[in-house]
């Protein structure tokens, strides 16, 4: 959280990337205020099942 705070900071982001699968189970949104957190498995998981949705009309 630390080294996220400290780009926000330097690098004025505007949101961060979960990119690994375990990092959700200990850092979410809540944990910051000022961007937005994407959690890639979220992300992916719900582009798979809009992709079979898709499909199925």
């Amino acid at each position: 959280m630390t080294i996220i705070n400290k780009m926000v900071q330097k690098d004025h982001l505007d949101g961060v990337v979960l990119g690994c699968t375990e990092l959700p189970l200990i850092l979410g949104q809540e944990d910051f205020k000022n961007i937005q957190v994407f959690d890639i498995a979220q992300v992916q998981i719900k582009a798979a099942v809009d992709q079979l949705l898709k499909k199925l009309k």
